[in-house]
């Protein structure tokens, strides 16, 4: 699941069990940011990476670091491209 944080908060309050356990690993715009490949990236772009990486992520793998770096890196090469059009 991705999402804003309200959106997650909502879905988790779904659960009638508040001690209910679950797994949901938890990537933010920080993490994007603070990958090498990214050091020029916007909050903006960051954001987008991570929508497109929970859009696009093999479900056999999850998402990982390898695919939080494929998303900005195909963000960026994104918006240079459309910078030229």
């Amino acid at each position: 699941m991705y999402g804003t944080v309200r959106e997650i908060i909502e879905s988790l309050e779904k659960y009638k069990d508040k001690d209910q356990v679950v797994l949901m690993p938890l990537w933010g715009i920080d993490d994007v940011l603070s990958l090498k490949v990214a050091e020029s990236a916007t909050k903006e772009q960051a954001s987008r990476a991570l929508v497109l990486a929970g859009r696009s992520h093999d479900g056999e793998h999850g998402i990982n670091w390898s695919v939080l770096e494929n998303a900005i890196e195909t963000v960026m090469s994104e918006d240079v491209k459309e910078e030229k059009a």
